[in-house]
C-alpha cells in the first residue's frame, strides 16, 4: 500500500478519485494508514472520494480510524464519500472492526458539515458492530451535516444490531424530508 500511495503525485486539480481494492486480502491497518496519508495529504482538493475495501479482512479499527482522521484533517472540500468495508459471509468470522470505526467516521463526517452532500458506507458482515456504534454515526450525521442530500448505509449481516432499531431509524428518516436516507439490514447470511 505504501508503494501505491507514493506513486500518486500531488494534484491540486484532482477532484474525483475512485479506487477499488475489493479482495486485496493482504491490506493491513498499517498499509491503509500509509495509503490514507498519501492520498489525503497529496490531494487536499478532492470533492468526491470512493474507496472500496470489500473482503479486505485484515483491515480493522486502527486502519479505518487512520483513514477517518486523514479525511477529517485534510479533505476540507469533500462533497461525496463512499467507503466500503463489507465482508462476505466466508471472510467475516473473526473480524475486529467495531463501533470505534463508526465513531471515527462520524467525527470525520461532522468536520465536513458545510461541504458534504452524499455519504455511502458499507460495513456488511462486520459482526462486532453494535447499535451503539450505529447510533453514534447517525447522530453525527444528523446533527452536524447541513447540506446533506443522500445517506446510504449497509449493515447487512451485522448480528449485534437489532431489527427494531433499524425499523425505528427508517421511520424517523422517512418522516424527515431533509435528505434521502437508505439503510440496508438483514441477518440473512445469503444477502
Amino acid at each position: 500500500m505504501q508503494a501505491f500511495s507514493s506513486c500518486i503525485s500531488p494534484n491540486p486539480n484532482l477532484k474525483r478519485l475512485e479506487i477499488d481494492f475489493y479482495g486485496w486480502r493482504k491490506i493491513t491497518d498499517e498499509g491503509l494508514k500509509s495509503f490514507a496519508q498519501g492520498i489525503c495529504r497529496k490531494n487536499v482538493n478532492l470533492r468526491d472520494l470512493t474507496i472500496l475495501f470489500g473482503d479486505c479482512y485484515l483491515i480493522e479499527d486502527a486502519g479505518i480510524i487512520s483513514l477517518a482522521d486523514e479525511i477529517r484533517h485534510h479533505l476540507k472540500s469533500l462533497e461525496r464519500l463512499v467507503l466500503d468495508f463489507s465482508l462476505s459471509s466466508s471472510s467475516s468470522k473473526d473480524i475486529k472492526t467495531s463501533d470505534q470505526s463508526l465513531k471515527a467516521i462520524g467525527e470525520a463526517l461532522s468536520s465536513h458539515s458545510e461541504s458534504l452532500k452524499s455519504i455511502e458506507l458499507s460495513f456488511s458482515g462486520c459482526n462486532k458492530i453494535t447499535r451503539n456504534g450505529l447510533e453514534s454515526l447517525i447522530g453525527k450525521i444528523e446533527k452536524n451535516i447541513k447540506n446533506l442530500e443522500k445517506v446510504k448505509l449497509d449493515f447487512r449481516r451485522c448480528p449485534l444490531i437489532e431489527e427494531e432499531y433499524i425499523e425505528r431509524i427508517n421511520r424517523k428518516f422517512k418522516a424527515s424530508s431533509k435528505f434521502t436516507f437508505q439503510i440496508d439490514w438483514s441477518q440473512d447470511l445469503k444477502k
